[in-house]
Formats: C-alpha cells, sequence, structure tokens
C-alpha cells in the first residue's frame, strides 16, 4: 500500500476514534502489519506497551521477572506456550535482561 496523504489522514481519524489495526487495515484495503508499522513511523506506537496483556496479567509477569522468577516456572504461572515465550514477553515489555538482574543481587 502507498500511504499517501488521504490514506494517512484517514487510518488517523479511525485510530482517534478506536477502530483497531486489523479494522483500519480492512477498511484501506491493507494488512493490519502495514497499518501498525504506518503508526510506528508516526510515533503513535508506545515501546513496552501490550495491548493483549491486561494491566494485572502484565503487573504479575513483571513481578515474577523481577523476582528472578525461573523462565519455566513463570510459563506455568502465566499460561504460557514455552520458556522462550517467557524472555520474547520480557524483552517486548522492555525488562532488564537476567544478566542485568543478578548482578544487582
Amino acid at each position: 500500500m502507498i500511504w499517501n496523504a488521504k490514506n494517512t489522514h484517514s487510518a488517523l481519524t479511525m485510530h482517534e476514534a478506536g477502530f483497531s489495526a486489523s479494522k483500519i487495515g480492512r477498511l484501506l484495503g491493507t494488512t493490519k502489519g502495514a497499518v501498525l508499522g504506518k503508526f510506528y513511523r508516526l510515533g503513535l506506537a508506545e515501546k513496552g506497551k501490550d495491548a493483549h496483556w491486561p494491566d494485572k496479567r502484565r503487573a504479575k509477569f513483571i513481578r515474577l521477572w523481577m523476582a528472578s522468577t525461573p523462565a519455566p516456572e513463570i510459563m506455568r504461572e502465566m499460561s504460557m506456550t514455552s520458556a522462550q515465550n517467557v524472555y520474547i514477553r520480557a524483552s517486548r515489555l522492555g525488562l532488564p535482561n537476567r544478566r542485568i538482574l543478578a548482578n544487582r543481587s
């Protein structure tokens, strides 16, 4: 998709109205990824913000991570599919690396 001024304005208007990226993409004839990419380039994406997890779930994950709970235990506690996803989620939330946490002690 070519992002011209009209498409960008339409996407921003729908975003402000609360439309999801998927719906905006369908209405503009493009993909959710293209919409999210445009929003990211416009500075609308918040780094570390994960819209798929409610605040309580995010807070629980952060608490477990910062307490240096082992990844397999976090995986079971949070009903995640693999320990690798624990590390990916921590990275997306902008949490410190485990080596940095270990050096704090």
